[in-house]
């Protein structure tokens, strides 16, 4: 617990590390959305993205509009528009998680490299999350 307080209060509220991984989460958050909203259902043509298409019965912008919406209120410099994106995109990337590991177990021809990457970004998520709260009573 003492680590995770050192985290929020000498790195969240300094601005340093904590901040700069939270740019990289809102670069990647809304890198991806763009990514999915201007292909469209062309960019999960592969087995791997069977489960995603699936669950969306092919309307796949709603992935990219979610991812989106998360990194641009993660940029939001108030407490709660920021907790809710990073909130959103911890869920988005559980979700993605939980479907190729679906697409792994139904299809020898799915990718297994994608499920430890999302599960690591919603980690981060967790990580950013746990510390905006904890930054926050603190004071």
């Amino acid at each position: 617990m003492k680590k995770l307080a050192y985290f929020a209060k000498g790195l969240w509220a300094d601005r340093h590390l904590s901040q700069w991984i939270t740019t990289i989460m809102i670069m990647a958050h809304v890198g991806l959305g763009s990514i999915i909203l201007a292909t469209g259902v062309i960019r999960f043509t592969s087995p791997t993205y069977d489960p995603l298409v699936n669950f969306t019965q092919g309307n796949v912008w709603v992935w990219g509009v979610w991812i989106t919406l998360s990194g641009i209120l993660m940029s939001v410099p108030f407490r709660w528009p920021n907790m809710a994106g990073l909130w959103l995109g911890m869920f988005w990337h559980i979700i993605w998680m939980w479907c190729f590991t679906i697409a792994v177990v139904e299809s020898p021809k799915a990718a297994a490299t994608p499920i430890p990457m999302y599960g690591a970004a919603a980690l981060i998520c967790i990580a950013l999350l746990t510390a905006r709260i904890i930054e926050r009573n603190e004071r």
